[in-house]
């Protein structure tokens, strides 16, 4: 006897049917074997840590990928096995002097060192006692006639006779007196003040231009000047003082008053 169904099952074949989702879940994108080689790493330079965490520098598959510094649970733990496999290389290497590029003395004197197959990165301070005894001896007397060449340099600039070409002006009197020099053979940029004791060469020049220089001061003084009017006037210990503008002189009263040029009015009143 078939058994009965209880009352509000539904039947089977009455059950509501569940609905496909109408989304298309898209596969994930295959990387190809280019880019599995480029984010492959194809050997283990260096290891450090860093804040407690063991990192390795690596060398990836894309030789234009730069080396870097790779966790340790990223790098593949047979390369991490042969890496420190290897013997250490400064125990087990023979590191061959290139040549010594530097000396630094002290307690214990120590030449720059480069290494022969090894780039500028790798030059070490190295003491004398470490090094071939012919390699040094090169080195100092490379040292020694460039030292030599160097003050010889320096003797012949201090020894050079610098002449001049031109005394363009001068300022100050007296022992304070310069004279602005242009140099024969150097531009403008090079024209320096000199007192007269450095331009012993040229005493025939600094005289001549001492001469027409004083000429021309002594013509200026003899001017006659024409009065236009009266400024100002002040008493300076007891004796009277103008301040005058001269006529066809475009300058500022004050400035002619320092120049003193008050001294010439009684001869134009």
């Amino acid at each position: 006897m078939a058994a009965k169904k209880g009352r509000g099952q539904p039947r089977k074949s009455d059950a509501p049917k569940r609905k496909s989702s109408s989304k298309i879940i898209p596969d994930a994108p295959k990387r190809t074997l280019r880019q599995r080689e480029v984010d492959t790493i194809v050997e283990v330079l260096d290891e450090k840590t860093v804040k407690g965490e063991v990192v390795f520098r690596c060398v990836w598959g894309d030789e234009n990928k730069p080396k870097s510094w790779v966790p340790e649970e990223k790098v593949p733990a047979e390369l991490v096995a042969k890496f420190r496999e290897e013997p250490d290389s400064d125990e087990d290497v023979e590191y061959e002097v290139a040549k010594l590029l530097d000396v630094k003395k002290g307690k214990v004197t120590k030449y720059l060192v480069r290494w022969t197959g090894f780039n500028s990165d790798h030059d070490s301070w190295e003491p004398a006692a470490n090094l071939p005894k012919n390699k040094i001896a090169a080195f100092n007397k490379k040292q020694k006639n460039a030292d030599s060449s160097d003050e010889e340099e320096k003797s012949d600039d201090e020894d050079r006779e610098y002449a001049v070409e031109k005394i363009i002006m001068r300022k100050g009197v007296g022992k304070r007196r310069l004279y602005r020099i242009r140099w024969a053979g150097f531009s403008d940029a090079h024209n320096s003040w000199e007192p007269e004791e450095n331009l012993g060469g040229a005493k025939k020049l600094v005289r001549e231009f001492n001469k027409n220089a004083d000429e021309r001061e002594a013509k200026q003084m003899e001017k006659e000047y024409e009065v236009e009017k009266i400024v100002d006037e002040k008493t300076h210990y007891s004796k009277p003082l103008y301040c005058v503008k001269w006529h066809g002189i475009q300058e500022k009263p004050q400035h002619l008053a320092r120049r003193g040029v008050s001294r010439r009015l009684s001869r134009c009143s």
